[in-house]
């Protein structure tokens, strides 16, 4: 007869275990299915991440070099396709649960954090999310794992939770600046109360030294680039378009419901609410990484444009804080609140195959959620002809998109591009590279036709209106037509063609 010597706590953990790995698991494959099952293009943001891991370095235009390295090691394990260059996402937001059931586990019990991961793992909000490279995922799988290393840093009086969440937090401010807010709000944790004592050691300098570290040669790459990812991340403020926007704050708040369930939101909200004043000690270690971020993001939104992605981080810590709370309550409650999450996750992920299975498939209209996906391969496949017979020229276009799209389905694998800054003004990466690099003596100049979605179409396609930048250093050669490619359900795609080779000019490059 065996006696088992393991305690009520780690039994409780290993009677879970199989739910959170069906859990975890179960949703990573899910999602890989979903990619592979699917013949959706690249999303703009994708292509240009994956052609930033071309070329590796410290910095990119808009955004830390984390979501370029992770696509480079990505594609160098499972190749240059699309499941590749999303692979970081995919796997990112499952393990930025485990780091949620890690702390929920540890303020409460098992069952809590199994209820926390699977909050998060179920958001509506992930259902696009959860399988499009973005680097909110890398953001969210180091701000979860950060919450768990500071909250055992707190409680335990040990070195390595603070070199752990020092590197957390440094990889997470490499894959978005938003990460460094976590530093001030921790600041506020561990200066609250019982939590002064640990603030007073040497373990937070620790943590904030490997950060700084960590952070350094992304400084130095912003100074030598004249703080080009600043600048880019503060013009998402839109500060241009300051004042009261009512419409833009019931937008974002309805998003805000929308990402985070139907019944969850409203509950989450509730509890901020009470925790405002709450003394016990799981709200106020929660609060601070919630409700001040929330509430200034949606301030945000009453004065200017705000992406609904941008209270993100807030659904962390809150999808925890709710799970302490639901932990408490009938099975059904918990029960109600994932369950309606993952059937509206899967409405939105599904929702074109089931129109096309009940014979209603989206219309033509171009406002289909999924028609920024669709047709790029098949343009870059119907250009590939041109871009051979042509000897293999650039192609030079002052849209970001097209660029985007076509160095990465245009072959050669990645396909010379390059742009023209039209506005004289630095506002992608193309253009910085291009700048850098000079424009080509020679290339195909491809614009659209009648707009992205094809919506403006008029009677002569070739006649498209081309900017007195391009006319000015650029005489035309020949023109090589409109391709035209029909993306499924939505709108054709069309872009014109014109072969163009620099003037002969004295003047300065623009």
């Amino acid at each position: 007869m065996s006696v088992s010597t393991s305690s009520p706590f780690e039994q409780e953990e290993a009677r879970i275990a199989p739910w959170l790995i069906l859990l975890v698991i179960g949703t990573l494959l899910y999602r890989i299915a979903f990619v592979w099952a699917h013949d959706y293009s690249l999303f703009v943001d994708e292509a240009q991440y994956w052609l930033w891991s071309r070329d590796l370095s410290f910095g990119y235009y808009s955004k830390p070099p984390l979501v370029a390295w992770l696509v480079r090691a990505s594609t160098a394990l499972i190749g240059d396709g699309e499941l590749g260059v999303k692979l970081p996402a995919i796997l990112g937001y499952p393990l930025a649960a485990l780091g949620l059931y890690r702390l929920g586990t540890a303020m409460k019990n098992a069952r809590t954090g199994l209820i926390a991961a699977a909050l998060f793992l179920s958001m509506p909000g992930q259902a696009l999310g959860g399988w499009v490279l973005s680097p909110d995922a890398l953001l969210l799988f180091a701000w979860s794992w950060s919450l768990y290393l500071l909250w055992q840093a707190r409680t335990q009086a040990q070195l390595k939770w603070w070199i752990g969440l020092g590197v957390a937090i440094g990889l997470g401010a490499l894959a978005k600046y938003t990460m460094l807010v976590f530093v001030p709000m921790a600041a506020w944790v561990l200066w609250r109360g019982r939590e002064a004592a640990p603030a007073r050691g040497k373990g937070p300098w620790i943590a904030l030294a490997i950060v700084l570290a960590l952070i350094a040669p992304n400084i130095a790459w912003n100074i030598q680039h004249h703080f080009e990812t600043v600048r880019h991340t503060a013009d998402l403020t839109n500060a241009s378009q300051a004042g009261l926007h009512f419409k833009h704050f019931g937008e974002f708040l309805g998003a805000q419901w929308g990402i985070v369930g139907l019944l969850a939101f409203p509950l989450l909200v509730m509890l901020m609410v009470r925790g405002v004043r709450s003394r016990d000690d799981n709200a106020r270690f929660l609060a601070p990484f919630t409700i001040p971020y929330l509430l200034v993001m949606l301030a945000l939104s009453l004065v200017t444009a705000a992406n609904a992605n941008w209270a993100v981080t807030a659904y962390a810590a809150g999808s925890v804080w709710l799970a302490l709370w639901l932990d408490g309550r009938k099975p059904a409650w918990v029960w109600s609140v994932i369950l309606l999450n993952f059937v509206l996750q899967l409405g939105v992920l599904h929702y074109r195959d089931i129109g096309a299975k009940l014979g209603h498939p989206p219309s033509r209209s171009g406002n289909d959620l999924y028609a920024r996906v669709l047709g790029w391969r098949e343009l870059g496949r119907a250009l590939q002809p041109m871009t051979q017979e042509q000897g293999g020229l650039p192609i030079l276009s002052s849209d970001r998109m097209l660029l985007a799209e076509l160095t990465y389905y245009v072959q050669p694998h990645p396909y010379p591009v390059a742009a023209l800054d039209v506005d004289g003004r630095i506002t992608n990466q193309f253009e910085m590279d291009t700048a850098r690099r000079g424009l080509p003596q020679e290339a195909l100049w491809v614009e659209f036709v009648g707009g992205q979605d094809g919506s403006h179409t008029t009677a002569n396609d070739s006649a498209v209106a081309e900017p007195a930048v391009l006319t000015k250093n650029y005489e035309r050669v020949e023109e090589l037509g409109v391709i035209r490619v029909q993306r499924m359900d939505a709108p054709a795609r069309a872009v014109q063609v014109v072969r163009v080779r620099r003037r002969i000019t004295t003047e300065a490059l623009p």
